[in-house]
């Protein structure tokens, strides 16, 4: 279901043309089922949102980890399919488990990375979903995240594309 390497640019990713993909969580003492649910993907490799009566021509981009994804929710109860239900705009979840904001700052700034979430699409507003955990993530303490891409802050304070964490040495986990 997944590509992962140094030649992505978010270090790993859905592929394109997904079929859906059942998820179960069951607790191991009691057996009882947290949740059972089925992911659906569009032909970009992105999460499908719920946005059918979509009013407008306005479009947000979703950027995240799981919770932006949408563990452990059916497609129309993401975030980005409850946005798109009460605004009326038409939403990308291009949410991933594991992401963090330096995967958000590669989609936006790799043009194809961009341009294949978004399936060429406008976007008038980018939402990103954070956690605590992301600045770990962002600074390469996640042990999945062996070709996340790596930033660094040059000495005039811009932020610098260093290759993946494994490239950039600055990989402090496994």
């Amino acid at each position: 279901a997944w590509l992962s390497g140094s030649s992505e640019p978010l270090g790993y990713r859905y592929t394109e043309g997904l079929s859906p993909i059942r998820s179960r969580l069951i607790e191991l003492e009691t057996g009882k089922v947290i949740y059972d649910v089925t992911y659906s993907f569009n032909d970009n490799g992105v999460r499908k949102t719920f946005d059918k009566g979509a009013n407008t021509s306005n479009t947000a981009l979703f950027l995240g980890g799981s919770f932006t994804f949408g563990e452990g929710l059916d497609d129309n109860e993401s975030l980005p399919s409850q946005f798109s239900q009460l605004t009326g705009w038409k939403s990308i979840n291009a949410g991933m488990h594991g992401y963090g904001s330096h995967q958000a700052l590669q989609a936006l700034r790799d043009n194809p990375t961009y341009s294949r979430i978004t399936g060429g699409s406008g976007i008038d507003l980018v939402v990103y979903r954070v956690m605590n955990d992301h600045a770990n993530r962002a600074y390469g303490m996640s042990d999945w995240d062996k070709y996340g891409p790596c930033f660094n802050l040059t000495p005039r304070s811009v932020v610098e594309y260093q290759g993946t964490f494994s490239e950039c040495k600055k990989r402090l986990s496994i």
